[in-house]
């Protein structure tokens, strides 16, 4: 079963797309002037003004004792003992017993209201959370969070159970 079959994600390649190769490639701090070539100038202004924010400033901060996984496709078992295609777009791992496992997924939907973000994207992060949490767990890792990355707002929203 693939993650586009669990999550509904499709194809077809526009701004969103472009943004999220973007800052894929960012593994602390913020864009680099070089990979402005090939970049349409509202991917890399929508790129700029997210990692100047406060939420882009925490996604990409660099943290000590963590690894990052960027753009990282997966296969987990499911908790029906089902093998799991995904792909997350961050992860941040505290690389310490106990340490914190931080899921960020990049949307440039355009939404204000928390609540829509949480309806559109929560079943797809919940799952991750899911798939993630066990693995975590049993690699001596503790909590899982994650968070809609609203690339257009510059805002983080937190996604937990329902």
């Amino acid at each position: 079963m693939t993650g586009r079959a669990i999550f509904g994600q499709g194809g077809g390649l526009g701004l969103g797309d472009e943004v999220h190769r973007l800052l894929e490639r960012i593994e602390w701090g913020g864009l680099d002037p070089a990979w402005k070539e090939g970049v349409s100038a509202e991917a890399w202004r929508l790129g700029e003004e997210f990692c100047r924010s406060a939420a882009g400033r925490e996604v990409f901060g660099k943290r000590e004792g963590c690894r990052v996984w960027r753009e990282k496709a997966l296969e987990v078992l499911d908790a029906g003992n089902r093998l799991v295609a995904a792909a997350v777009d961050r992860a941040v791992l505290e690389e310490k017993k106990g340490g914190l496992l931080r899921i960020y997924d990049f949307k440039t939907d355009q939404v204000e209201e928390e609540k829509e973000w949480r309806e559109r994207h929560g079943p797809q992060l919940r799952k991750y959370a899911e798939l993630l949490g066990g693995w975590w767990g049993k690699n001596g890792g503790g909590g899982v969070r994650v968070w809609i990355a609203a690339v257009r707002s510059g805002k983080l929203i937190e996604v937990t159970e329902p």
